[in-house]
């Protein structure tokens, strides 16, 4: 009789070691696939590359979403295809600029990038030889768009000459400014608009007809 109790324990306690061993085993497989999910979980944010003649309208009006300021010429590359090789401005030792053509609002326009070492400082549209009818229309256009998108502006006028003046308007935001000049001449219209570093200061005009000075 004792011998049949001590057998039985003996299988009972077998049990119990090999039931919780399994529990362990479980607990651990549980363990690794929670660590594996975890690592196969992880998000990684990859920046998609939109060229330009793949881009909307509004999307090319909001190029700084697409280009933000600081932004190297090799990443502006990837958008403008046709962007000109890095030249230095002739009065400065540290500023380059590129430029490109672009299609917006209709217009074969083109676009200038401004550079401070590697980094993008400000890029500008620019539509030339408008008439004033037509540059007017389009000035009021990028006016009221960009106030639906960043607010108030304040505008500046200026008489360069009998014979030309500019009209000029400006948004200021915490990461960048927008700034966009209508210059008035006798026969034709130049437009010019676009984005630059906050606290850049300009001079005259505004666009790429205006260099920037830090």
């Amino acid at each position: 009789m004792r011998r049949t109790i001590f057998v039985l324990l003996l299988i009972q306690c077998s049990v119990l070691i090999s039931y919780c061993s399994k529990n362990n085993d479980i607990k651990n497989e549980k363990h690794e696939s929670t660590t594996q999910n975890a690592s196969s979980d992880s998000i990684v944010i990859t920046k998609v590359i939109i060229p330009i003649t793949h881009l909307n309208e509004d999307q090319k009006l909001l190029l700084i979403n697409q280009i933000p300021i600081g932004s190297s010429y090799s990443e502006i590359s990837e958008i403008f295809n046709d962007i000109s090789e890095l030249k230095v401005e002739h009065y400065t030792n540290n500023l380059n600029e590129a430029t490109a053509t672009v299609k917006i609002l209709g217009y074969n326009a083109s676009i200038e990038f401004n550079f401070k070492g590697k980094s993008v400082y400000s890029y500008y549209y620019k539509i030339k030889d408008l008439e004033k009818n037509t540059a007017d229309s389009l000035y009021l256009f990028l006016q009221n768009f960009y106030t639906e998108h960043y607010g108030s502006f304040s505008e500046e006028k200026e008489t360069e000459s009998s014979a030309s003046s500019s009209v000029s308007s400006f948004w200021k935001l915490e990461k960048f400014s927008v700034s966009m000049t209508k210059n008035i001449y006798p026969d034709f219209v130049i437009l010019a608009w676009g984005y630059q570093k906050p606290g850049v200061q300009n001079s005259n005009t505004v666009g790429p007809t205006r260099k920037s000075k830090f």
